[in-house]
């Protein structure tokens, strides 16, 4: 990943790995230009019944005024909606994701928060962590 081009891709994968935890895997496109980011994440969780939502994200993000030796200097703000089947309507879809990635200065790892809503209540996930994964890696298993 090149991040000193004007627009770049990034892959990441958000949270603990512990069995039964939310997984949550994003696919942004960041303009360095405008500081917008957009894309797309997956959440995940082994629960019964299945977690599964998909969400399409809108922000910006900023680079945080800490000095160094700050580790995460890079605070992206993300909003969330569900897909909406037709493009062209008119309908505005509510958030059902609000996120916080806190990231290195390379893009390359950090910490998020975010809260995602189901059947109308808001869950919380705070601090866990944040690494760079390929894009094949955001793919389902089969």
């Amino acid at each position: 990943m090149n991040t000193n081009e004007q627009l770049f891709t990034a892959n990441y994968r958000v949270g603990s790995n512990k069995p039964g935890a939310p997984s949550l895997k994003i696919a942004l496109c960041v303009s360095t230009v405008t500081h917008s980011v957009s894309g797309q994440g997956h959440l995940f969780q082994a629960v019964n019944p299945p977690l599964f939502l998909q969400t399409f994200f809108k922000g910006n993000y900023f680079t945080s005024p800490i000095l160094p030796p700050e580790e995460y200097p890079i605070i992206v703000n993300l909003s969330g909606s569900p897909f909406i089947p037709n493009p062209l309507s008119n309908v505005l879809a509510a958030p059902n994701m609000e996120l916080t990635l806190t990231l290195t200065s390379d893009w390359q790892r950090g910490i998020c928060t975010y809260k995602y809503q189901v059947d109308g209540e808001w869950k919380v996930v705070t601090n866990v962590p944040v690494a760079i994964i390929e894009a094949e890696e955001l793919l389902p298993a089969n």
